[in-house]
């Protein structure tokens, strides 16, 4: 198995190392360096002041109190996978970051899934996409359980949040 290594989040911010504390407002970004991504954290006045240009994807959020747990924020995954999904460029990694965010996504009905088929010995499923209702088809990179939950973990440290089932009220 390839690893896929990601930063936590940062406790400091990535330009000035001003430490964050609860209740903070930062921005997060994800920065593409090769086969591998990383996370830049920064305090609100380095983001005004900051080059956005090297950054994949990025997200506003809230540095949570001690025992909260964030819901992953939607925005950033989708602005996430519209990269993932635009740059067509083959990677292993990539492809499998693309199928679970592919997962999550329709189980937030923000994809919806049309059809399947097979191609060239691997299932391919071809989601309509709520924000624009273009389709995009995701190719099942065959990931055993364990890696499965690797990758998850990793993309909730990514994403600083818990990707979990959405309750039934």
């Amino acid at each position: 198995m390839n690893e896929w290594n990601v930063q936590k989040p940062q406790k400091t911010c990535f330009i000035c190392t001003k430490e964050f504390i609860a209740g903070d407002t930062l921005y997060s970004g994800i920065a593409d360096a090769g086969s591998n991504f990383i996370r830049k954290d920064y305090c609100t006045i380095c983001w005004g002041k900051s080059s956005k240009d090297d950054l994949f994807s990025y997200w506003k959020s809230v540095i949570p109190q001690k025992e909260e747990k964030r819901k992953e924020n939607i925005d950033a995954v989708i602005d996430f996978f519209k990269e993932l999904i635009s740059n067509p460029e083959w990677d292993e990694n990539r492809a499998k970051i693309k199928y679970i965010l592919s997962l999550i996504l329709l189980r937030r009905k923000r994809l919806k899934l049309i059809k399947t088929f097979t191609k060239a010995d691997f299932d391919v499923m071809v989601f309509e996409k709520s924000w624009d209702g273009d389709t995009v088809d995701v190719r099942d990179p065959k990931i055993n359980e364990q890696e499965l939950d690797t990758l998850k973990i990793q993309l909730e440290q990514l994403f600083d949040c818990e990707f979990k089932p959405e309750t039934q009220n």
